[in-house]
């Protein structure tokens, strides 16, 4: 990375801190089905992001949790 993007990476920061920048959740997966997870994203057409959980099957955001 060169010093000429520090501006940019503050203002993202600045950004992040104030709340401004959101990130979409497509679906969640626990841990345990990482590679079913890898295999969606290889496949492509997946929108926004998908989330391993470690601890719980915890959702966010109007993200759906795996159903198997």
């Amino acid at each position: 990375m060169t010093l000429s993007h520090l501006p940019a990476l503050d203002r993202l920061r600045q950004r992040a801190e104030e709340g401004r920048v959101t990130l979409r959740v497509a679906r969640t997966f626990p841990a345990e089905h990482a590679a079913e997870a890898h295999r969606l994203l290889a496949k492509g057409g997946v929108r926004d992001r998908l989330v391993l959980t470690f601890c719980g099957s915890a959702t966010r955001g109007g993200s759906r949790p795996w159903s198997g």
